[in-house]
């Protein structure tokens, strides 16, 4: 094929695809304009339908406008007399404005005293509130002050009937208070004479008491013959007969044990502890033959054979009975008085309790 065919047939292509672009966008504008078209002729439609109502209210109108004249006829007619009502309204009206005028000042000044007279209406109405809340407090304060009236009567009349009684009372205090002062002064007198004869008594307390304490010497110088006297029943004898041996016994030992060696002394408490722990005598056991002298007798002997000085304890009780401990004169503190039944170490006075019995004697003998 020649490029001349070539150039023909792509020519004819274009021009046929310009020529169905050109048909199709026709096509769209015939369809637009038929759209368009469709439209106007339904408008032209509506249109004519509008005419055909427009000129049927037109001949309503001029319907209307011939009755309208003759109805301005007759209100021209009425204007006319309307003119003369307005002129005299005119009159009342300029009568009327001056009147208003008046009210309205009236009006502003009722308006400030209705401002005022609100203001006062709240300040009375917030008055009468807490006036009210005060009423209502005073009322429960007035209830209550009814009940204390009620109770201060009911005690009022119990307080008279107190102060009837206190003063019946009184009157019969008085009437003591009387006698009593008759009393005090006769027991004033009374005690006055007592101080006297207590002044008295006294002094002869101080003279009994150096007496007595020159008695206490003596007795302790006649110990040994008090003891050999006193009247103790059956205890009392045993233990005098006791206190005989130990002498005896005390002197014979002396003599036997003359040249041998021995040497009796007073122990240090050191000593006396450490013998009271050792001895054995608190083991042995209490019987109608073997009492609290046996016990005495008994620890003393073995101190002595341990070289210790021991006193043997006699103590008379006030229900007249009798009993037995020993001591030593410990060289540090002095005497000290031992149980020997239990080897307890304890205190003795005249006057003291031992064993639940009082003392009223005791000597001591070396």
């Amino acid at each position: 094929m020649s490029n001349t065919n070539r150039v023909l047939i792509l020519a004819v292509v274009v021009v046929s695809a310009i020529a169905i672009s050109a048909t199709v966008f026709l096509n769209l504008q015939i369809n637009d304009l038929q759209t368009t078209i469709s439209g106007l002729q339904s408008e032209v439609t509506s249109l004519e339908n509008e005419n055909l109502s427009l000129e049927t209210q037109v001949l309503s109108l001029q319907s209307e406008v011939t009755s309208i004249n003759n109805s301005k006829i007759a209100l021209e007619s009425q204007v006319s007399g309307l003119q003369s009502e307005v002129t005299t309204l005119e009159n009342d009206k300029t009568a009327l404005e001056s009147q208003v005028s008046s009210l309205q000042s009236e009006k502003t000044s009722l308006t400030n005293e209705k401002t005022t007279l609100e203001s006062q209406v709240v300040n009375l109405q917030s008055e009468k509130a807490s006036l009210e809340d005060d009423k209502t407090n005073l009322e429960f304060q007035v209830s209550d002050l009814q009940s204390e009236v009620t109770t201060l009567s009911n005690e009022k009349s119990s307080l008279e009937s107190q102060v009837s009684s206190l003063q019946s009372e009184v009157t019969t205090l008085e009437n003591d208070k009387t006698t009593l002062e008759n009393e005090k002064t006769a027991l004033e007198s009374q005690v006055s004479s007592l101080q006297s004869e207590v002044t008295t008594l006294e002094n002869d307390k101080t003279a009994l008491e150096s007496q007595v304490s020159t008695l206490e010497a003596e007795i302790a110088t006649l110990e040994a013959e008090v003891l050999l006297s006193y009247d103790t029943g059956y205890a009392a004898g045993e233990a005098v007969g006791y206190l005989l041996g130990y002498d005896e016994g005390y002197t014979q030992g002396l003599d036997d044990s003359a040249g041998v060696g021995y040497t009796i002394r007073d122990p240090t408490y050191a000593e006396a502890i450490e013998f009271i722990a050792s001895d054995t005598t608190d083991q042995n056991t209490y019987t109608q033959d073997y009492t609290c002298f046996n016990f005495a007798a008994d620890f003393e002997a073995n101190a002595f054979y341990q070289g210790y000085r021991v006193g043997f304890v006699y103590m008379a009780f006030a229900d007249d009975t009798a009993h037995a401990i020993i001591c030593f004169d410990v060289i540090e503190t002095g005497i000290m008085f031992i149980e020997p039944q239990n080897d307890q170490i304890v205190s003795i006075s005249v006057g003291d309790y031992y064993l639940g019995k009082l003392i009223v004697y005791y000597a001591i003998v070396w």
